[in-house]
């Protein structure tokens, strides 16, 4: 990964601590970059998460 996008996407999925089906449910929108938060569907509760 020679870019730095690359790499970063990588590492926030996996710092994260969120499950594939959570993060295959992220959409442009649930992305903070300013506050660098990243928003999600929980799959326990169906709720939106950061």
């Amino acid at each position: 990964m020679r870019c730095d996008r690359n790499r970063a996407l990588p590492a926030c999925y996996v710092s994260s601590g969120a499950h594939a089906g959570e993060l295959l449910g992220v959409r442009l929108e649930d992305v903070d970059r300013s506050a660098g938060r990243l928003w999600m569907i929980t799959k326990g509760t169906g709720q939106r998460g950061s």
